[in-house]
C-alpha cells in the first residue's frame, strides 16, 4: 500500500477507535492530508467502518450495576442523625 493511503487509513482507524465518532474520524483524516484527502476518502471510509465494527465487537461488555438495597430512614436516636424539626417556633 502506498504511503499516503496507508497514513490516511491509519489516522481514520485510530481516530474512530479512540473517539468512537466515525464521521469525525473520516473528516479529520481527509482534512489532514489536504489535496490527497479527497482521493483517498473511500479507503478512509472503509478503514473507519472496519475499525469501528472491530472495536465494538472486541470491547468488553460493561458489567451491569448491582441492585442497590432500598434506602432506610436514619435512626432518630443515632448521634449522626440531624435533630428533628419542630413546628412550635
Amino acid at each position: 500500500m502506498p504511503l499516503v493511503p496507508g497514513v490516511a487509513a491509519g489516522i481514520g482507524a485510530m481516530g474512530v477507535v479512540m473517539l468512537g465518532l466515525p464521521l469525525t474520524s473520516v473528516l479529520i483524516a481527509s482534512l489532514l492530508l489536504f489535496s490527497d484527502g479527497i482521493a483517498v476518502m473511500p479507503l478512509v471510509i472503509v478503514a473507519v467502518v472496519v475499525a469501528y465494527v472491530a472495536a465494538a465487537r472486541i470491547a468488553p461488555q460493561a458489567p451491569k450495576p448491582a441492585a442497590r438495597p432500598a434506602a432506610t430512614p436514619p435512626d432518630p436516636a443515632s448521634p449522626a442523625a440531624p435533630p428533628p424539626i419542630t413546628s412550635d417556633g
